[in-house]
């Protein structure tokens, strides 16, 4: 598991110790998710998923419906409704699928899709679900939760 920020210690102390906890890192957030599937790749991963936690609306149902694409396409993508994504799963390491891309814009997941397909790759696309990256954006956990975890 890797994170951005926090303490490690905290986060092993709230997720447990059956998962091993890095930092992400410096550079951009492409830098990041590229040295995360580098690392699981050369640890002989065969697949290998990134998922925002940061999207309230994931739930068991999405992830069914995308562990079962897995085995049909190359790229599996779950578009953000601000325009980048919550999810990407890869068989490989894509350096243009990550490289070319204009990190934090609204057309992350379009410029996404157009390398894909620039490149062959199948893919396919889940639901495509709100995130929460700014405070502007709260209403988005507050829509989907209430007031069960108190005022936002």
């Amino acid at each position: 598991m890797r994170f951005a920020g926090g303490n490690g210690e905290l986060i092993q102390n709230w997720f447990g110790l059956d998962f091993v906890y890095q930092t992400q890192g410096e550079g951009d957030l492409g830098e990041r998710m590229m040295r995360s599937l580098a690392d699981a790749f050369d640890n002989s991963a065969e697949d290998v998923i990134i998922i925002g936690t940061d999207c309230p609306g994931l739930n068991s149902q999405i992830l069914t419906t995308a562990f079962e694409q897995l085995q049909c396409f190359d790229l599996v993508l779950g578009p953000a409704l601000d325009g980048g994504y919550y999810w990407i799963r890869l068989r490989q390491i894509i350096p243009e699928l990550l490289s070319q891309i204009q990190w934090g814009t609204a057309q992350v997941f379009s410029q996404t899709v157009e390398i894909a397909q620039k490149i062959n790759l199948s893919s396919v696309y889940l639901t495509t679900l709100g995130d929460v990256d700014r405070p502007e954006d709260l209403p988005v956990w507050q829509q989907m939760f209430g007031n069960r975890y108190g005022r936002v």
